[in-house]
């Protein structure tokens, strides 16, 4: 499965400053009283004038010298040129395409699947499956859709059309679509098989996988014999391996290239445009969010996600 992430960084950065001015000063000297006064002193540059000098006996004190002006301030300096703003650096390169999600089904309990299956892991499961077989006749039950448990034909959802019966699989009943008006075995690349009815004498003609197998790596298997056992988009039977694969020009539902394993793959998001996918994800069609999923359920109680398989 695959795992993702984008990133883009980007720094802005500016520097300025400015000058300061100064103000100006001007203080006045007070004169002195008595006699003949004194001359009064000069004002100091900036300073306080002097007190003028204490005057004689009877006489009037002349007046006291203005005090001289106070120096004019210095002007202010000019202010610094600003520093010239820095270069932002170069943002970093996108991350790779985030992990491929699918549309699947949410149970919280068994009670949320149909008959057969059970909740395990929050998606519903078949209720006798393990992840390793044990046989070749669990194998075909499975390949062959015998999976909802019986008493007899009329517990069979299509027993009273016509179109399933209950059949003897292990010594336990199991439901199955026998063929008739509106039901062909090779339609459903299914063959026609004998097998003992569960609940009722005699046996039952129903619609089977009997060249299903438990392979080495117990791990079920419906191996090919030849071209006449696959079809449709993998018509070519690889017989070492037991696989149909594909072909140049075969592929066409979400997928537009045959890839070198025998597998259809997409080449981009335009070949993901049927059920609920929408986005390519290294060459297998999943969803981009639970939007695109729809609102049907096969089972009674689920409820839809978008998400990496479990």
């Amino acid at each position: 499965m695959l795992a993702r992430k984008s990133f883009v960084f980007g720094l802005l950065l500016a520097l300025a400053a400015c000058g300061v001015g100064a103000g100006d000063a001007e203080i006045d000297a007070a004169g002195g009283q008595g006699g003949v006064g004194g001359e009064g002193g000069v004002g100091g540059l900036g300073g306080v004038g002097g007190l003028g000098g204490e005057g004689g006996p009877g006489g009037e004190g002349g007046l006291g010298g203005e005090g001289g002006l106070g120096g004019e301030g210095g002007a202010g300096g000019q202010g610094g040129v600003g520093g010239e703003g820095g270069v932002g650096g170069q943002g970093g390169a996108g991350g790779a395409p985030g992990e491929a999600m699918f549309c699947q089904e949410v149970c919280e309990d068994t009670a949320d699947c149909i008959q057969g299956f059970e909740c395990r892991d929050q998606r519903c499961w078949p209720a006798d499956s393990n992840t390793n077989c044990d046989g070749n006749q669990q194998c075909v039950s499975l390949f062959s859709g015998w999976l909802m448990s019986c008493a007899d034909t009329s517990g069979c959802d299509g027993g009273a059309a016509g179109t399933q019966a209950c059949i003897d699989v292990g010594g336990e009943g199991r439901c199955a679509l026998i063929p008739g008006e509106f039901i062909q075995c090779a339609s459903l690349n299914m063959e026609e098989v004998e097998a003992p009815a569960f609940g009722a004498e005699g046996t039952v003609t129903a619609c089977g996988q009997p060249r299903a197998i438990c392979n080495d790596d117990r791990f079920c298997q419906l191996p090919c014999r030849g071209d006449a056992d696959c079809s449709g988009e993998y018509p070519r039977c690889d017989v070492d391996s037991g696989l149909c694969k594909c072909t140049a020009g075969s592929c066409m539902t979400n997928a537009s290239v045959c890839g070198d394993d025998g597998i259809c793959r997409c080449a981009g998001n335009a070949d993901c445009n049927q059920g609920g996918v929408d986005t390519c994800y290294d060459g297998f069609c999943g969803c981009s969010s639970v939007a695109v999923c729809g609102e049907q359920t096969v089972n009674p109680g689920t409820t839809l996600t978008c998400a990496p398989l479990p």
